[in-house]
């Protein structure tokens, strides 16, 4: 697998696995399980954004996962605030 390819992967998986994290945390409003879920996805964006940082990869597409990611987290946080008023 080349560089470029580790670094798409990485940012997927872990936006993926934070976006769990976050339905967890804003949706069914538990935070314990969150923070557990969110235990393995911070290792995993740490390491795509060092690699990004010492030009591992371009970060080009993984850009585009990123802004969906927090498009994502903007929404399900104002769902989460809706619900609990």
């Amino acid at each position: 697998m080349n560089q470029e390819r580790i670094g798409e992967v990485l940012a997927i998986s872990g936006a993926i696995i934070s976006a769990a994290a976050t339905v967890i945390n804003n949706c069914l409003l538990d935070h314990t399980l969150a923070m557990q879920v969110w235990f393995f996805s911070n290792p995993i964006m740490l390491a795509y954004f060092i690699g990004l940082r010492l030009k591992k990869w371009n970060g080009v597409i993984s850009l585009d996962a990123m802004i969906l990611l927090y498009a994502f987290y903007v929404l399900t946080n104002a769902y989460g605030v809706i619900i609990t008023i």
